[in-house]
């Protein structure tokens, strides 16, 4: 992806955390080259792609599933957050288990923003239906 800057003496177009080539044309126009990024999928059978629910950051498939695995607690808590936040209700069970989320749920439900409501429910309900309880 190439954008096109107007060059000016102090770039204010682009975020001091993104390495980036730039070049000046003759026309005084300054060509500005983006690092490449994986792209989106919902197929997540595609190891090498990054989860459509992850928009703002590059973590492929694979590296989700290691972190969720293995990673360390905080940076699994935000991961898993920004999954019940993000993605479709049906892909979360692609990453977690009932069993996990059920565990996960106390401490990540302060996270969870306009989705908390929904995922509160779906606790709520399952620990009902492990108990044994219907009400």
């Amino acid at each position: 992806m190439i954008l096109r800057l107007q060059a000016t003496s102090r770039s204010r177009c682009s975020p001091r955390h993104i390495t980036r080539k730039t070049s000046l044309d003759r026309s005084g126009i300054e060509h500005v080259r983006l690092p490449q990024v994986r792209r989106l999928t919902t197929d997540f059978s595609l190891d090498n792609r990054r989860p459509y629910f992850l928009f703002d950051e590059d973590l492929s498939v694979a590296e989700l599933r290691q972190r969720l695995s293995n990673g360390n607690s905080a940076e699994r808590l935000r991961l898993i957050a920004k999954m019940l936040r993000e993605a479709h209700e049906d892909d979360v069970w692609e990453f977690l288990t009932l069993k996990e989320f059920l565990d996960i749920y106390p401490e990540v439900s302060s996270l969870l923003g306009r989705r908390r409501e929904y995922w509160q429910q779906l606790y709520n309900s399952s620990r009902r239906s492990e108990l044994g309880t219907t009400s």
